[in-house]
């Protein structure tokens, strides 16, 4: 659906302080885990975004670590990481069942209580009624996040629309973003 493209487009605004979708961003460093693909698959992705060696965005990528969690929470410490990507949250959590609410919630606490903003990618079901409660899994997942973005591919287009349930804040209104295949 674009998930990951739409991830690696918000970490460079975030690495350079670049508005993203007409907001402001506060600049800072990012971590990119990328577990469901290699590194030159995720790299090459950033370079099509113009990716600069002045960036600060450190790279992850292929199986999780041992400890994933632990090494996670000192990297965030080690490097004054600000925006942490986790592209998929199941690769690193490995959650024997999503719909176990307890589970979700007490393994994803550590991980939003840090210093960083956390980004966690996930799946949608097929055929989801609505979109907002479309993540395949316990509805932990949507209520333990402040923000809540979700995009939707349009059948039959290079077009995806972008929506947000926030805690706090204002929602973005409801957008239909392109892959800039078809020139929009």
């Amino acid at each position: 659906v674009g998930k990951s493209t739409f991830a690696v487009q918000l970490s460079i605004c975030i690495a350079r302080g670049y508005q993203f979708l007409n907001r402001g961003i506060q600049q800072g460093s990012v971590a990119y885990l990328s577990l469901d693909v290699a590194l030159a698959d995720i790299l090459e992705t950033f370079k099509q975004f113009g990716l600069k060696d002045s960036d600060e965005i450190y790279l992850h990528a292929g199986r999780a670590p041992d400890k994933a969690l632990v090494w996670l929470l000192e990297q965030v410490t080690k490097y004054s990481i600000r925006f942490v990507v986790i592209d998929t949250m199941q690769r690193l959590f490995r959650f024997r069942d999503l719909n176990d609410y307890a589970t979700i919630s007490n393994d994803l606490e550590p991980v939003l209580d840090s210093n960083a903003h956390i980004m966690l990618l996930h799946h949608a079901g097929k055929g989801a009624g609505d979109d907002l409660d479309s993540a395949i899994g316990s509805t932990a997942l949507r209520g333990l996040a402040y923000s809540f973005l979700h995009l939707k591919r349009l059948p039959d287009s290079t077009q995806r629309i972008f929506r947000t349930d926030q805690r706090g804040g204002k929602n973005f209104d409801e957008i239909a973003i392109s892959d800039g295949s078809d020139g929009a």
